[in-house]
């Protein structure tokens, strides 16, 4: 098959919408490889991120659904299994992803649970709305309170332990390339093993 011919496929049934989120060092690294683990840009992951791209279609494959029982009906299904992404020629990412960059499956949705603690803050990511937050009241029993509001930097924080559940986009991390064949040409899709983050790493 030609390149083109994964394009038209990626196009149809067996397609997803994609971003890409290019990765760069962050400036707190220091020449030994490690990062300021109270750093606010990075987090303490050493890598900031670019904002999404435009959206391109491609594929993910290798992902098995399982429902995770008890919890599926607060938390929503969970994902096992390795992910890849297959990028078509024509996508901006095709010749420069690489490990660290990140992609967003932009019609998987999921619901995400954090327990935020006082003095601890969290950034919503890219495209993620809160839908409830929780606290432990009188007698152990739970109570929804106002969802929190952002601060002028874009982080929320809290003065009691709240357990936050908030709707976003299923990300993934670049984990490596995955070397292929290309006998029928140069222009085919370019495959990239992926991991799931969960929100304490998006």
């Amino acid at each position: 098959m030609r390149g083109s011919d994964f394009s038209q496929l990626f196009r149809g049934a067996l397609g997803a919408n994609l971003a890409w989120e290019a990765s760069h060092p962050c400036p707190c690294g220091g020449a030994d490889g490690t990062s300021d683990e109270v750093c606010l840009r990075c987090e303490g992951r050493g890598l900031t991120h670019d904002p999404p791209s435009a959206p391109f279609r491609g594929a993910l494959t290798g992902l098995t659904a399982r429902a995770l029982e008890a919890l599926s009906q607060r938390f929503g299904p969970g994902m096992v299994g390795d992910a890849t992404a297959s990028v078509p020629f024509e996508a901006l990412c095709w010749a420069s992803i690489r490990s660290g960059d990140r992609l967003i499956a932009l019609d998987a949705r999921e619901v995400l649970a954090w327990t935020l603690t006082p003095g601890r803050s969290i950034h919503l990511p890219w495209g993620a709305v809160l839908r409830e937050a929780t606290v432990m009241g009188t007698g152990g029993a739970i109570q929804t309170v106002p969802l929190p509001v952002s601060d002028v930097e874009g982080r929320i924080r809290v003065v009691v332990p709240t357990v936050l559940r908030l709707e976003a986009p299923r990300r993934y991390e670049v984990v490596r390339d995955l070397a292929q064949v290309r006998a029928f040409g140069t222009h085919l899709p370019r495959k990239v093993l992926l991991r799931l983050l969960d929100l304490s790493a998006r």
